[in-house]
């Protein structure tokens, strides 16, 4: 909807906004959510007091650090269709929301850490659509950026009220004790750097390559088939943060972590993310002949490689919470640094010798192409650490991306048939979902056997796994 009803290169210009935010996100997290979930001992009201009142002071320092670097910013991006004094005022409201996100009940990590998943989820379900609502109004009546910015200043505003109205716990209030606040800033030290590191080598690519295509609206192409691929990443990021890392956390505890039951757990997130994955590359390109306006069309042929992406970005998701688990930040700061390294050597290398001076798709692929053997290389790196662990699972990580790989080529075979004979887009997009479902059925037939056993309504009908 936004799509038809806001300029192309608005998304652009938010898709630098939003790594600024994550990026100044990245770079001062004292990692408190995480602290609270994965502590040994129950957080007391000093400890939860003190973690407010660290997250609040953070929260407005990091607010007006922003607000400072929307200047330059806005200076370094500027177009000629987008003159940076148009672009500053948005840069600005974008990034002061986030002094008022520092206010947020931390009651929602004690949540997490209780595994009361169904009210997480329902937390975060309203706020996306307090936002996704204003942000289609708003662009109903003004037909700019501002449909964007203001969508997510809803969003930042409603996660901070419903914190307090939807999650029971200890009143939120300002103070420090020393202890809770030592044991807060040594866990600090490795989160930082990690989270700092994860955001370069995650969201370092949506900074180059605006400056690689020169174009806020070829950004946006790209920033509208990356959108996509956050679907089965973000999924997989809340099952691997909300589910697995507390789950493993307790599990070691009392004892190692075992092989068996990582085994289990791993097979079926990655039989969820590869099904997920290869409807990104089947259906998404129908989809978006369909719904988006002719200027976004661009983007269906990058849909195959950014599949691709988020399929590592999901092993990823999912080694780097196991690590976690382990008390191993040290490791995931090393995959971290790897990529980033790999990452600015060949994204440009990729769209340089790929780039024509006609056509710039071309040009974008061998970006993308750069990213994904930036992220195949991560990936390698966390297998090894996770193999020193005790958690074999490099033949199982590369037997199912080669499933992957067969769905997508089923989906862009039949992509290139119904273009071939100009069928309508529904029937591209039902044929191929269809041939991911049947290529991807016998593992979730297996996955069925582990899993029903265990569904209190299904358990008569489940034959558990030898």
């Amino acid at each position: 909807m936004l799509a038809h009803l806001v300029p192309a290169a608005a998304f652009g210009t938010m898709q630098i906004v939003g790594v600024l935010n994550q990026g100044i996100n990245s770079f001062s997290d004292i990692g408190v959510g995480t602290a609270i979930i994965k502590r040994k001992e129950e957080p007391d009201e000093d400890f939860i007091a003190t973690a407010w009142t660290m997250q609040v002071i953070r929260g407005i320092v990091i607010g007006i650090v922003g607000m400072i670097l929307s200047v330059p910013l806005a200076l370094l991006y500027q177009d000629p269709q987008n003159p940076w004094l148009s672009l500053l005022p948005v840069f600005l409201a974008s990034t002061g929301i986030m002094a008022v996100t520092g206010f947020n009940s931390l009651n929602n990590h004690l949540a997490v850490r209780h595994l009361r998943l169904k009210l997480c989820s329902i937390f975060d379900i309203c706020a996306q659509v307090i936002g996704l609502v204003a942000g289609v109004v708003i662009a109903y009546y003004t037909r700019n950026v501002w449909a964007l910015v203001l969508g997510n200043v809803a969003t930042s505003l409603s996660r901070v009220v419903l914190s307090y109205v939807m999650f029971p716990g200890p009143m939120m209030r300002f103070h420090t004790n020393p202890q809770a606040r030592k044991e807060l800033l040594g866990f600090a030290r490795w989160i930082m750097l990690s989270t700092l590191l994860t955001f370069a080598a995650a969201q370092l690519d949506r900074l180059i390559f605006p400056k690689l295509v020169n174009s806020l609206e070829l950004s946006a192409m790209f920033g509208i088939a990356m959108s996509f691929s956050l679907v089965p990443q973000d999924i997989i990021n809340r099952i691997s943060f909300a589910v697995l890392m507390p789950a493993l956390s307790r599990a070691r505890e009392t004892h190692e972590i075992p092989a068996n039951q990582y085994r289990d757990a791993n097979t079926i997130i990655l039989l969820v993310a590869g099904l997920m994955t290869a409807s990104l590359a089947a259906i998404v390109p129908g989809f978006i002949a369909l719904a988006y306006p002719a200027k976004f069309q661009p983007a269906i042929a990058l849909m195959p490689w950014v599949a691709m992406l988020a399929w590592f970005r999901v092993l990823q998701s999912t080694g780097t919470s196991t690590l976690l688990a382990l008390d191993k930040p040290k490791s995931v700061v090393g995959s971290n640094v790897i990529k980033l390294i790999a990452l600015v050597a060949f994204m440009p290398l990729g769209y340089f010798l790929a780039r024509t001076p006609t056509d710039p798709v071309p040009g974008m692929l061998g970006a993308i192409a750069g990213m994904l053997l930036s992220d195949i290389i991560k990936q390698a790196y966390i297998m090894l650490e996770l193999r020193k662990a005790g958690l074999h699972g490099i033949r199982r990580e590369v037997m199912y991306t080669l499933y992957l790989l067969i769905a997508i080529t089923a989906g862009l075979a039949l992509h290139w048939l119904c273009a071939r004979q100009s069928w309508h887009a529904l029937v591209e997009m039902t044929l191929a979902g269809f041939a991911v479902l049947l290529i991807y059925s016998p593992g979730f037939a297996h996955a069925w056997r582990l899993v029903g056993p265990h569904l209190p309504y299904f358990k008569r009908f489940a034959k558990p796994a030898k």
